[in-house]
């Protein structure tokens, strides 16, 4: 609990020592003051966890991350046009839900992850026309694999799905590494995006701070392949259709046989994000679905195939017109290999349905209660569970 009432005291200081060195300047200066090349947010997002039996509520901890991200611009740094160097810190702390209590697969909170403060992301981005190149340390799932509406849920699947993230050594929170990403605007509806990382981004022994680039022998490389299309219907109702393929060069060994093993593994997967109801009087107040899709081979691999979908509800209740409202369901297929041979000790799927209200108290700090019913945790045959949390997020 010191380290949450630190991390708000700070942003609170910060917030409020900025706001009157700005009232100090007097007008006239204020406007002819050049926009600065450096741009930076601060943000603290807390999720409280508990669980919720027949008999009573157990009180799971508190799951914490700090995140710092600064932005330079080149043009504003009157250097060349459409650059940026981008810098992003995390610090994470607090309890670990999914990993030492609920053991299921998919991670209940999207910012669990062991205690420990290193560089997330560390790129350059040089857009030429409608072409755009990154280089450096850089997060897949900050632009692969991603859905508009999916982004309002709490967990981890509906962020990256687990047909990708539980399967192969990937460059997504919390360990990331180095890679080079491009992306073309074909058309104004249609974007071509190809990335390669370095093969293994390591765990907290390996790479406890984030600055492990090494490239060693037998580890691989990863890349990913997307295609979205993006479209607009009479009303302005907005849509985008995303399927890409991705594939590790590793050595991998099968989880049924310890004495075979498979070079290569890869998968494919397809999103679509669509909104269905916009309210023409009233444009927040608007519905929106999105679909998960996820596909991989059975030999090597955890998950064989993934499934979600969801609908989000803006401004449903009167005068809160940016809260948000929502229903997700995620379902992840064990491999049936590993179900045959457990002797019943193995279910074959992780099943997930999650309600999360979002409440936008000012520009700085939202409010989300939310519940997950967890059906066969870690495809385990054992209870299902409730878990309930408390997320307080704070932003400047």
């Amino acid at each position: 609990m010191r380290k949450f009432y630190i991390s708000v005291l700070i942003i609170y200081l910060i917030q409020n020592d900025l706001k009157a060195q700005n009232d100090t300047i007097p007008e006239e200066i204020k406007l002819i003051k050049k926009p600065s090349p450096i741009s930076y947010s601060i943000a603290y997002t807390i999720d409280a966890v508990g669980s919720v039996s027949r008999k009573n509520m157990h009180y799971l901890g508190l799951v914490g991350n700090v995140d710092l991200k600064v932005d330079f611009d080149t043009k504003k740094a009157n250097l060349w046009p459409n650059g940026t160097l981008h810098l992003y810190g995390i610090n994470n702390h607090g309890a670990q839900p999914t990993t030492n209590v609920i053991g299921d697969l998919q991670g209940v909170s999207n910012i669990e992850a062991p205690e420990r403060t290193y560089l997330f992301e560390l790129w350059y981005e040089q857009k030429l026309g409608p072409v755009s190149l990154l280089a450096g340390q850089h997060d897949v799932n900050s632009e692969f694999a991603t859905t508009s509406f999916g982004f309002h849920f709490i967990n981890g699947s509906f962020g990256f799905q687990p047909d990708i993230a539980l399967n192969t050594p990937v460059s997504n929170f919390s360990f990331s590494t180095i890679g080079i990403r491009s992306k073309a605007e074909i058309r104004k509806n249609i974007v071509l995006s190809s990335a390669i990382y370095k093969g293994n981004p390591g765990n907290k022994d390996t790479n406890p701070y984030g600055v492990n680039w090494k490239i060693s022998p037998g580890e691989g490389y990863f890349t990913i392949h997307e295609f979205q299309y993006n479209w607009q219907q009479r009303g302005n109702y907005k849509g985008s259709f995303k399927i890409g393929s991705w594939y590790h060069s590793k050595v991998f060994q099968s989880l049924t046989d310890s004495s075979r093993y498979e070079r290569g593994n890869r998968g494919i997967y397809g999103i679509a994000d669509q909104l269905l109801f916009i309210n023409k009087n009233k444009p927040s107040n608007k519905v929106g679905l999105f679909l998960q899709l996820g596909m991989v081979p059975k030999n090597i691999n955890l998950i064989n195939f993934y499934t979600g979908t969801g609908l989000v509800y803006t401004g449903m209740l009167p005068k809160r017109a940016n809260d948000v409202i929502g229903i997700a369901i995620a379902n992840a297929q064990l491999n049936n290999k590993l179900v045959n041979v457990s002797e019943g000790l193995l279910m074959k799927n992780e099943n997930v349905i999650e309600f999360t209200y979002q409440a936008l108290i000012n520009r700085y700090i939202i409010i989300q209660p939310n519940i997950q019913y967890i059906v066969h945790p870690g495809s385990r045959n054992t209870s299902n569970q409730l878990i309930t949390i408390m997320r307080v997020s704070m932003k400047y």
